[in-house]
């Protein structure tokens, strides 16, 4: 699936990580050219995955992700 390749650049973040925060419709957007997830896919495959999802203070929220080494 196209999510696989797209999570073989990234791994779940862990404290301490520079974290990405990307929601589940911004992964969506970019994997648009490859595949058309359907709904809820994307997110129940993050959580499977091992991600997890950060509320910051200031409002931004998103699955915390880091860049693989």
């Amino acid at each position: 699936m196209a999510l696989a390749a797209y999570l073989e650049n990234f791994e779940p973040a862990q404290d301490g990580t520079d974290v990405l925060l990307k929601t589940t419709e911004a992964i969506e957007r970019e994997l648009q050219d490859m595949a058309e997830p359907q709904e809820g896919e994307v997110a129940t495959l993050m959580q499977m995955a091992g991600y997890r999802i950060v509320y910051r203070p200031d409002g931004r929220h998103g699955w915390a992700m880091a860049r693989r080494q």
